[in-house]
């Protein structure tokens, strides 16, 4: 629904300068969510060539730089989300925005996770704790941001009792804020299941896992990128119990999907946390 009503807006010829660089990013936000990761792609360039050179609205630039960063994140392509991250943080760092420099740091410590760089993952999640404790204007989704990647981190440690704890967390948080079906709900419980697979609590963790792509499959639709992910993380799982033919069914059910998306826009797609936000 956002996407269309950015549409119009965009349309309506009324926009320009911020505002119109901001519709566009919303629009490469909702494109993003919907796995439409071309649209996504064009939609932020478009935000990024209209907000670059505009002094007097850096955060809206900042923004638009980190949400591309993190399409190319979700796609894989890490080499290219590194600088953007890394130039938004400095934008922030420069114009004293608390809540924007923690949330550069949370996405920073995804893409370190991403290249298996844990010390460097767990010394940006430092930094970003203490404004996400203090800062006025955190919210509820971005303290679910930093208890998942939190949760990753554990992950990645080899941590799973506090991956779980963490991810509990941020589903408590994503189910108050959010309402219980909302996608994201989803994806925590996908990654809430793997932290329970690891821990060696196989019942747990497919309930989870189900219920997981349920609510993704209510909110986007098995044909997501987002949703796929979500079941080659489940087949992962079956398979780690034992559950091979199982495991190979839902693998080819995705790699089918995959064939049937125009563009195959999903060919980057990684098991990612990033493709949970």
């Amino acid at each position: 629904m956002a996407a269309e009503y950015a549409k119009l807006a965009l349309d309506s010829g009324k926009l320009s300068g911020a505002e119109l660089g901001r519709g566009y990013m919303i629009l490469g936000l909702s494109s993003q969510e919907r796995g439409k990761f071309i649209d996504a792609q064009i939609a932020f360039e478009h935000s990024l060539r209209i907000l670059k050179h505009d002094r007097e609205h850096v955060e809206d630039y900042a923004s638009a730089l980190e949400n591309y960063g993190g399409l190319n994140l979700e796609l894989g392509q890490l080499d290219v989300a590194l600088p953007m991250c890394r130039k938004a943080l400095r934008l922030r760092q420069k114009i004293g925005d608390h809540t924007g420099t923690a949330l550069s740091l949370m996405k920073l410590a995804q893409l370190a996770l991403a290249r298996n760089r844990v010390r460097e993952a767990h010394k940006y999640l430092q930094q970003a704790s203490y404004p996400i404790q203090t800062a006025a204007d955190i919210t509820d989704d971005d303290r679910a941001f930093f208890a998942e990647t939190q949760g990753s981190l554990a992950m990645a440690e080899h941590k799973a009792s506090a991956a779980i704890a963490l991810y509990q967390h941020a589903l408590e948080l994503l189910k108050q804020c959010r309402g219980e079906q909302y996608w994201r709900v989803g994806g925590e419980y996908v990654l809430l299941g793997y932290a329970n697979a690891e821990s060696g609590d196989s019942s747990v963790a497919l309930a989870d896992m189900r219920k997981g792509l349920a609510i993704l499959d209510n909110g986007l639709g098995k044909g997501n990128p987002k949703y796929l992910v979500a079941e080659l993380a489940y087949a992962k799982v079956l398979d780690r119990i034992g559950l091979r033919v199982e495991a190979a069914q839902v693998r080819r059910m995705v790699e089918r999907a995959r064939k049937d998306q125009s563009g195959n826009q999903c060919a980057g797609c990684t098991i990612s946390v990033a493709a949970f936000q």
